[in-house]
């Protein structure tokens, strides 16, 4: 019987310091590290929303699962597709779409699970072939053309990703020749 009395005292005294902390933050005007914990999802969800680079890459280096890496890598390369005229974004874009692209072997059946078709849920591929074909990295383009070709991905153009490689094997040719 002191056993549930002593439960009873201890989720009382809980319940109290709980209400205490919130006052406290409230207060502050701070989140109450108690109840406002958040959860991964939500946490990513809040970094996606703020367009926070910085957290963002906090959240990729703290986060194993597949579909929140491939939520947060998805923004982080939109965020610097939008600015990859400046350097530090382009490198951004290209080492989160490089990385991505190294991951989706984890994140397309992932994909598959949740959607059943995942070819146009991966723009990552799109947008570093754009970058890739802007500074005439043909070989590599080339093999992440292939990649997206694999998956049965999409890039949103009439010929898809084989058009692309038609043209991109058109244009070493030329630089071939000249």
């Amino acid at each position: 019987m002191n056993w549930i009395a002593a439960a009873i005292l201890g989720l009382g005294i809980y319940v109290q310091w709980t209400r205490w902390q919130q006052r406290r933050s409230a207060a502050r005007g701070k989140p109450c590290p108690v109840t406002d914990a958040l959860t991964p999802q939500a946490e990513v969800t809040e970094a996606i929303t703020a367009n926070d680079l910085e957290r963002m890459q906090r959240l990729l280096l703290q986060s194993a699962d597949p579909l929140l890496r491939h939520a947060l890598m998805t923004r982080m390369v939109a965020l610097a597709h939008k600015g990859r005229k400046d350097e530090s974004m382009r490198r951004l874009l290209k080492e989160t779409a490089r990385q991505y692209v190294m991951d989706f072997d984890r994140i397309g059946p992932q994909l598959q699970i949740q959607e059943q078709e995942i070819k146009d849920r991966a723009p990552v591929f799109k947008w570093l072939a754009i970058v890739l074909e802007e500074e005439q990295a043909y070989e590599e383009l080339l093999t992440l053309c292939h990649t997206a070709l694999d998956w049965k991905l999409e890039d949103g153009t009439k010929t898809g990703f084989q058009g692309r490689i038609q043209r991109i094997e058109r244009k070493q040719r030329r630089a071939e020749t000249q």
